[in-house]
């Protein structure tokens, strides 16, 4: 899949014309078996000072998901034939829930998971968890300026000092 197919517009990297830089920078998780279609994403987060962070290989996507101290994860809901996101946040939440520092650093701070793919929202199954929530669902393919407006306002709520410093 190219990046095109993820988004509606042609030119996904066209820059806006607002520059905005987060001063308490969120960090991000991308997690997405193709690099093309996180690329613009990627692209016009690290513009506005937000950490960025692909991972393609679905095996690595848990460890990360689960080691890394992110304020939002958009997760690729069919990654590839063998894995879903259902099933990378199933194994995540056994992961959380086996390590006791894990358990209790997101049980008092869930993280937001943002899902996409060609499914409606109403197909795709989110495991119940204390861990993390799901905050959104985009639909491919994406209309980039309307993704970027999301993604703005999502970010500027991360950005605010949360519970247990960052």
């Amino acid at each position: 899949m190219n990046s095109n197919a993820l988004f509606k517009d042609k030119k996904p990297f066209q820059q806006s014309r607002k520059r905005i830089a987060f001063e308490n920078a969120p960090s991000l998780l991308i997690i997405d078996d193709d690099i093309d279609a996180s690329l613009p994403i990627q692209t016009f987060l690290s513009a506005m000072n937000v950490n960025c962070r692909i991972v393609s290989d679905p095996r690595d996507a848990k460890k990360l998901l689960c080691s890394g101290n992110w304020d939002l994860v958009i997760l690729d809901w069919m990654l590839n034939e063998h894995l879903t996101g259902a099933q990378v946040l199933g194994q995540s939440e056994k992961m959380f829930s086996r390590i006791d520092e894990l358990h209790l650093a997101r049980t008092d701070n869930p993280l937001p998971i943002i899902t996409y793919s060609v499914l409606p929202r109403d197909l795709i199954d989110i495991p119940e968890s204390d861990h993390f929530y799901h905050m959104a669902h985009w639909r491919k393919p994406v209309d980039f300026r309307n993704l970027r407006k999301h993604l703005l306002a999502i970010l500027q709520v991360l950005s605010v000092p949360r519970k247990g410093g960052s």
